[in-house]
């Protein structure tokens, strides 16, 4: 799914933040975007439980080298987006119960689109 298609807009994002009591938006912390006609643009990061990890940017909330919990914070914030979390190199990221009852982060492997067969010699 293409994000530019497809794009999680401000308002939703902002809904989320102010339903969910372990996200707020930072106001120390932000990234200045310069659009195509000269204006900045302050995009603020997403705090969870304190910290800031989330940025959303124009069409899709991003987080940089997330550990596990915020992997699945991302899928539950992506769930309640009706989005998908998709990692750099294509792959994506959902939830499973285990035998106990407790989500985990499940990574599903993007399928090659092309195979190719080389001599080995």
């Amino acid at each position: 799914m293409d994000a530019s298609k497809l794009p999680i807009v401000r308002r939703e994002v902002a809904n989320l933040v102010e339903a969910d009591p372990e996200l707020s938006w930072s106001i120390t912390e932000y990234v200045d975007l310069r659009q195509k006609n000269g204006t900045i643009v302050r995009l603020p990061y997403i705090k969870w439980r304190g910290t800031s990890c989330f940025l959303w940017r124009l069409d899709q909330i991003l987080c940089r080298n997330p550990d596990d919990a915020q992997t699945a914070k991302m899928v539950r914030i992506a769930e309640a987006l009706q989005a998908v979390v998709v990692g750099d190199d294509g792959e994506r990221y959902t939830l499973r119960r285990t035998l106990f009852g407790r989500r985990r982060v499940h990574t599903i492997q993007p399928v090659a689109e092309t195979l190719s067969l080389q001599s080995a010699s």
